[in-house]
């Protein structure tokens, strides 16, 4: 039987003991170390569902997506979007989360659309793409007239603008003779995919002239835009005229006159057509005409006006097309 001494001293080696692990115990929670298993899990942080917040370049990404393709539901741009950035960064994104971006930023969307509508197109030589096109317009008799067009790419200006009797593929390649006789040959030309100009006749006098046929998409108008974008302009203007039946074609002349030497053209700087298809400007001194590289999109405003005399006022088609002519040194 041990002696009270023996229980004594068990006791207090036991009181001893309780104590330091006591002691140790709640420095380990106060220092938070070995002791998370006593704690609750702290909740971890969320954003919008998500435990890590999305980089800024996979919400732009997602605006860039929706703005190129307009139609597509949140689906759609999240597998456009994975398909094309989950492999290389491993991030991906799911309709909830595309669904709550698109509509944070449906005005983002919408002004990245009007910028990509209004961008100016990347200068280009002249004599290097043709667009080629046609139209209608109705004469005082009633008669609806076929009206072809031939515009530049690269300087805008308008190589042919005349009335057909038929829309006959011979006809054309006659207007695009006489087009080049004057202003040179293209290496290429680009059509819509009308009859007339996916004829085996006319493409194998494109073969012969040596020039090569583009073609855009079927019902893809905007991928000859700038023959387009011209006949909307003639348009704009033909449809508040009555047009002599047997003097269409001289109207024709004045308005691509009108169009060449004396609008100005936005994406060129402020300068017209004819302007930069000859290399002259308004905004260059004469002594640097013969060293200025002019191309489209660029303006000289910080030089003189030497180079040209005083404008000319002139009016067409009944006081309907109207601007000043410059006329050079």
């Amino acid at each position: 039987m041990p002696s009270t001494e023996s229980l004594a001293d068990t006791a207090i080696l036991t009181g001893v003991l309780f104590i330091i692990g006591s002691a140790f115990f709640i420095i380990s929670i106060f220092r938070r170390k070995n002791a998370f298993v006593f704690r609750k899990p702290a909740k971890q942080r969320t954003y919008r569902g998500h435990r890590q917040p999305k980089p800024r370049w996979v919400r732009r990404e997602l605006i860039r997506i929706k703005a190129h393709v307009p139609l597509a539901g949140v689906r759609q741009v999240a597998d456009i979007f994975n398909r094309n950035f989950a492999p290389k960064t491993g991030m991906s994104v799911g309709k909830t989360f595309v669904y709550t971006v698109l509509r944070d930023n449906i005005y983002e969307v919408k002004k990245l659309r009007e910028k990509w509508k209004r961008r100016i197109p990347k200068p280009m030589a002249k004599n290097i793409v043709w667009g080629m096109d046609m139209t209608g317009i109705e004469d005082t008799e009633g008669t609806t007239k076929t009206v072809f067009g031939i515009l530049d790419h690269g300087t805008r200006k308008c190589l042919s603008l005349k009335s057909i009797s038929d829309k006959a593929s011979i006809t054309l390649l006659k207007a695009l003779i006489t087009a080049i006789e004057a202003y040179g040959k293209p290496k290429a030309v680009r059509t819509d995919n009308e009859s007339v100009f996916v004829s085996k006749l006319f493409r194998f006098g494109l073969w012969i002239l040596g020039i090569r046929h583009q073609r855009t998409q079927v019902h893809c108008p905007w991928q000859n835009g700038r023959i387009e974008r011209f006949f909307g302009t003639f348009k704009f203007y033909s449809d508040r005229v009555f047009f002599n039946a047997k003097k269409i074609q001289f109207a024709l002349d004045e308005f691509q006159f009108w169009y060449n030497t004396v609008r100005p053209h936005r994406h060129l700087g402020g300068l017209t057509p004819q302007e930069v298809w000859t290399g002259l400007s308004p905004f260059v001194r004469p002594s640097a005409l013969a060293t200025a590289r002019l191309t489209p999109g660029e303006s000289h405003r910080q030089t003189s006006l030497a180079s040209v005399k005083r404008g000319k006022k002139f009016s067409g088609w009944n006081g309907l097309l109207k601007g000043y002519l410059l006329d050079y040194i």
